[in-house]
């Protein structure tokens, strides 16, 4: 998809804010793995989800504004796994119901406003405290599965979000433009102006 048209149309796009956060400190879930696609498992969660969603839809209709939302696959990827206790096939899965969960949302409620659905997806480890580096190849390679399962959906958007080092931002780039998916990239940002890697965020840019 080309998103450029949509953001020359609307000069305004608002987001969504703060998924995780949201659903644990104000409504009291308990996220495994800080994994909000976990919320799809029970309705519960999913009313939660549906709950979050509808009021950033009715502010985009009140200020006539156009919306990316976020669907809930910050965590869905292999690296967390292990942690989650679930196979590689229970995350693509994972990632197929959030978007299907999304769109479905969008169509139910038919909002006036313009909505795009965006896919996060987190760095390969800790996105304050990396355990290892790898190579922008190797980084290209890892990322491509969940983007592959995401592009199986036509996802509007992905954005990287809380990258910790240019390798990654560039590995990730590189898969998303073989998939033909359109991407943000976003970078942890220490308050001295760096990457967790070091890197200062004009060099990593």
């Amino acid at each position: 998809m080309d998103i450029a048209p949509f953001i020359n149309k609307h000069p305004l796009i608002l987001t969504d804010a703060g998924l995780e956060t949201d659903m644990i400190f104000n409504r009291g879930f308990e996220l495994p793995a800080f994994a909000a696609h976990t919320l799809l498992d029970c309705e519960e969660g999913r009313a939660a989800l549906t709950d979050y969603y509808l009021g950033f839809i009715r502010l985009a209709e009140a200020e006539e504004a156009a919306l990316l939302l976020d669907a809930p696959t910050w965590r869905a990827r292999r690296f967390f796994a292990g942690e989650l206790g679930v196979e590689a096939s229970t995350l693509k899965e994972a990632n197929e119901d959030a978007i299907a969960f999304l769109r479905g949302l969008i169509r139910q409620r038919t909002s006036r406003a313009t909505i795009l659905v965006n896919a996060p997806i987190g760095p390969r480890g800790d996105a304050y405290a990396p355990e290892e580096w790898l190579s922008a190849i190797e980084y290209q390679a890892y990322h491509s599965e969940q983007l592959g399962w995401l592009a199986e959906q036509s996802v509007d958007l992905v954005t990287a979000l809380t990258f910790t080092n240019s390798d990654e931002a560039l590995g990730i780039t590189r898969a998303a433009r073989t998939l033909k998916i359109p991407i943000a990239i976003s970078f942890t940002v220490e308050i001295n102006g760096r990457l967790p890697s070091g890197e200062h965020v004009n060099q990593a840019i």
